[in-house]
């Protein structure tokens, strides 16, 4: 019977993971604290009325591809989603925001951005009547129009609408920089020639648990640091 010594790391080595293990844990921290969205082309605006940020994300979206596109977008601690519009106010905002868009983008005179109303299909009327502004809602809330509406002449239309149904006719918020004038259209929700899409921060993000994950790690540390050393063995030759 041979006596042979199991392999065993030095003080040194021990010390030198355990310092590699605390920067790990801290970097995989920061990186949950820090998760940005894609950048917007020009900063996010508050409304102090309500508290929320709005911006123009510039680009060629089908208003589906707009909506998904907002979901993934965070500002200042809050989720991003198409902006809805249900005073007047908060109108008159989204028409100056848009203005500074304009000045600061030369070559766009007018902007059209998608919204998130969109129809359900009933009472389709003659273009611009009241019946034709039924069966409205805003796509986050549910809430109707019924409130708020500021529709350009004759609109909306529902031209774009091939069976009545509320897969086709959708808002866009349609802004005209000579008349300084902003005014709702309906498109068809395939359209991919708009400018981009409003988007609206609303709700608050939830913040990732790090002292939860800072807790496992202490954990992790004293039970590596109260383990026993390997002791010394015996096996058979």
């Amino acid at each position: 019977m041979t006596f042979r010594s199991c392999p065993r790391m030095s003080s040194l080595q021990e010390t030198e993971s355990l310092g590699r293990f605390i920067q790990g844990l801290i970097l995989f921290s920061l990186l949950c604290l820090n998760m940005p969205a894609t950048a917007s082309p020009i900063s996010p605006k508050q409304f102090t009325a309500n508290g929320h940020y709005y911006d123009i994300i510039y680009g060629s979206f089908s208003r589906d591809e707009a909506a998904a596109d907002a979901l993934t977008r965070n500002h200042s601690g809050k989720k991003g989603h198409l902006a809805t519009i249900t005073t007047a106010e908060e109108d008159d905002f989204l028409r100056g925001l848009l203005h500074d868009f304009t000045t600061t983008h030369s070559g766009h005179s007018t902007v059209t951005a998608w919204l998130d109303g969109s129809w359900d299909g009933s009472s389709p009327a003659s273009s611009g009547s009241a019946a034709s502004t039924t069966g409205w809602s805003w796509g986050d809330t549910g809430e109707s129009f019924h409130g708020y509406q500021n529709w350009k002449s004759s609109q909306p239309d529902h031209k774009d609408s091939k069976d009545n149904s509320k897969t086709a006719d959708v808002t866009a918020y349609y802004y005209d920089s000579s008349s300084d004038s902003g005014k709702w259209e309906d498109d068809s929700r395939d359209r991919k020639d708009l400018s981009g899409y409003l988007i609206e921060y609303e709700d608050d993000v939830p913040e990732p648990n790090v002292l939860a994950l800072l807790a496992f790690g202490l954990a992790t540390i004293v039970s590596m640091g109260g383990a026993k050393p390997r002791q010394p063995g015996f096996a058979d030759s």
